[in-house]
């Protein structure tokens, strides 16, 4: 437990140290030389505790750092007045308003540089103002979570504009890459107000303001919003030829250097792997629209449930306490009580420091665990010792149960995360309904001997998006057949009501870990989810068989190296593989009865398999893994074959 909360006092530490050293590097991202508007938003959000001194602290650095002395004061000043009014205020109705910390943050530059304002122009007092703006809106989109780290890199975006090499900005980059990116996540309005805030605050890093960056991200922006409809490349390419081409039409200089910087944005922005974004692409108006404010409510209610089950630093129970209370008992009217606890206090805790390793071990006390010496010397002996023994009980029992109460704390904490999780995700779209480019097939087989089948399989079409879910119960017979369905059941209901795969899969995952501790049984996951109109998949793999996805005359496996859910460790993620499947392309599930003596059969007729109705292609499967020791198993397989056209076909056995 020592150990344990050292490790938490180190892990607060660091987060208080990352926090500084944030907020110092926010610094850096100055507007006009003057605001840093990103560093108050990181001290508002602090609060009034340790976190926000933390902040406090990385401002006054940054501000030393990166800002002329009387700028720098100017930036120290106003970050001081930011946490200061949260700690008058912490507490108060005020302070709970949702407008509190945003307001702060836009009043309090105005009221540290007025003196110097007066007296000058318009643009030194729009430029002021727009700080303020800025930091109120960082603070307002940071209470959704995550759009964390997309405000981060817009600050460090900032920050690094002011550095070129050969005229070339990596701030300017990173701009034009998060423009693209919010493109592919957003709507096209909320895309044109994301370029046009990026590139507004790229521009007013110089002492002259730019209006160019703005208007070609802003376009940009619209233009990537709108390939999205088609694919991310089509988002990429739009955004390049707007973004790039804009700055010649306004006759800027260096536009060439605006070209180069964009196709590096749209190269690292094709770069990052599709399962990370997780979109598909978008009908004209189509949006996946977010959880409404009454789920973020819920869901910001469980977080700080959540949070409120997390360990806390506590000071584990010394065994000396077992010690001390026998004698507390025995020796308070021993005659040698002088002579043991003061005139030899040294040998007797020395004695009772030897004895403790066998007595903890053991979980009773014997004559031989102490110095033969302090057993002939002490009267009282066979009391004491029962005292001992009575003593490690209550210690062991007390140990075994704290063990045993933060065992299930942890896993009613996990319980609450999956629930915000599930009630901030965004609803998979109902209304796009599949083409048909998918054909799709399953059987099951119990063992021999069986009646029921321990392996439960479930096909289904959720919008644009075909399922295919197949889950292995531990043994065979009734008892995994019951588990297996349960744990169907639930992932098909999940799944229906719109959940997306990831929170859906964890919230089961938690569920099934408080099955496993009543029942002791558990259950693999495997789940394909294939888009249908453009053929993306992701494999999702708690402890499942391998898979395999047959392209041309090439065999691809996918094999899985953690756990089933109930074993897995809290709060871990399932396996998640991105696939693409082409025209033609197969993909096959398959329990563990099926490839029990090995695979390489089933990759050779994958390999040589020339196509034709895909239960044609279950049945064959089924009937060679009776020759690799199919009988002794239960055995399911899931197939599913992507076409051009035609209509699905779903055919179970």
């Amino acid at each position: 437990m020592k150990v344990l909360t050292r490790t938490v006092a180190w892990r607060r530490w660091a987060v208080l140290l990352a926090q500084a050293a944030i907020t110092c590097g926010l610094s850096a991202a100055r507007l006009d030389g003057q605001y840093a508007p990103w560093a108050l938003a990181a001290v508002a959000l602090g609060g009034s505790g340790i976190h926000g001194a933390a902040a406090l602290l990385g401002a006054g650095i940054g501000g030393w750092l990166f800002f002329p002395f009387q700028a720098g004061l100017r930036h120290i000043a106003a970050a001081t007045l930011v946490y200061s009014a949260a700690v008058c205020f912490s507490g108060s109705r005020v302070c709970r308003r949702p407008w509190f910390r945003p307001a702060s943050c836009a009043v309090m530059p105005l009221a540290v540089h007025f003196p110097a304002l007066i007296g000058r122009g318009f643009t030194a007092w729009a430029l002021c103002l727009a700080a303020g703006a800025v930091a109120a809106l960082c603070v307002r989109l940071a209470e959704d979570r995550e759009r964390l780290p997309w405000l981060l890199v817009w600050g460090f975006a900032v920050a690094m504009a002011p550095l070129t090499v050969d005229g070339l900005s990596p701030g300017r980059m990173a701009g034009a890459w998060l423009t693209l990116l919010l493109a592919t996540l957003w709507c096209a309005e909320e895309s044109v107000a994301a370029g046009l805030a990026v590139g507004a605050t790229l521009g007013l890093t110089g002492g002259r303001p730019e209006l160019v960056t703005a208007v070609a991200l802003g376009i940009g922006g619209w233009a990537a919003a709108m390939g999205m409809r088609r694919s991310r490349r089509w988002a990429a390419g739009l955004f390049f030829l707007a973004a790039g081409l804009t700055p010649p039409l306004f006759d800027a200089d260096n536009w060439d250097i605006t070209l180069f910087e964009t196709a590096v944005a749209a190269i690292a922005y094709l770069c990052i792997p599709g399962r990370m974004l997780a979109v598909a692409p978008r009908e004209d108006g189509q949006r996946l629209s977010p959880a409404p404010e009454q789920n973020r409510r819920l869901g910001a209610a469980f977080r700080a449930l959540y949070e409120s089950f997390l360990p806390q630093p506590e000071t584990e129970e010394s065994p000396s306490v077992v010690f001390d209370r026998a004698a507390e008992t025995v020796c308070r009217e021993c005659e040698r009580r002088q002579w043991c606890w003061q005139q030899h206090r040294e040998d007797t805790c020395a004695a009772f420091s030897a004895a403790c390793p066998s007595l903890l071990r053991r979980g009773r006390g014997l004559a031989e665990d102490f110095p033969a010496a302090f057993v002939e010397q002490c009267v009282h002996f066979p009391a004491l010792l029962q005292a001992i023994d009575r003593e490690a009980y209550g210690f062991l029992l007390r140990r075994q149960y704290r063990v045993r109460m933060g065992a299930v704390r942890d896993l009613a904490a996990e319980q609450y995360a999956r629930m915000e999780e599930v009630l901030l995700s965004e609803a998979v779209p109902a209304h796009a309904e599949a083409g048909g480019n998918c054909h799709t097939d399953m059987a099951l087989r119990p063992k021999e001997g069986q009646t029921l089948c321990g392996d439960q399989a479930e096909i289904l079409t959720v919008g644009g998006t075909v399922y295919l879910l197949l889950c292995d119960g531990m043994g065979s017979g009734e008892a995994a057949h019951a588990e297996s369905a349960l744990a169907v059941r639930l992932l098909r209901q999940f799944l229906t009501a719109g959940i997306a795969p990831l929170p859906a899969l964890k919230t089961l995952g938690s569920a099934m870990r408080l099955r496993f501790q009543e029942s002791g049984s558990f259950t693999t996951v495997d789940l394909l989810a294939v888009q249908d109109a453009t053929g993306q998949a992701t494999l999702y793999k708690y402890g499942a068989a391998a898979s395999y996805v047959k392209r041309g005359g090439s065999v691809k496996r996918i094999a899985a190296a953690g756990l089933p859910a109930a074993l897995a460790e809290p709060r871990e993620d399932p396996e998640i593989t991105a696939l693409t499947l082409g025209e033609g392309s197969v993909a096959v599930m398959v329990s563990d009865g099926v490839i029990a003596q090995g695979d390489e059969w089933l990759q050779n007729l994958l390999a040589g398999w020339d196509g034709g109705p895909v239960h044609r292609l279950t049945a064959r499967i089924l009937a060679e893994a009776d020759r690799h020791g199919g009988r002794e198993d239960d055995c399911a397989v899931l197939v599913v074959e992507r076409k051009k056209s035609g209509a699905g076909r779903v055919r179970r056995v």
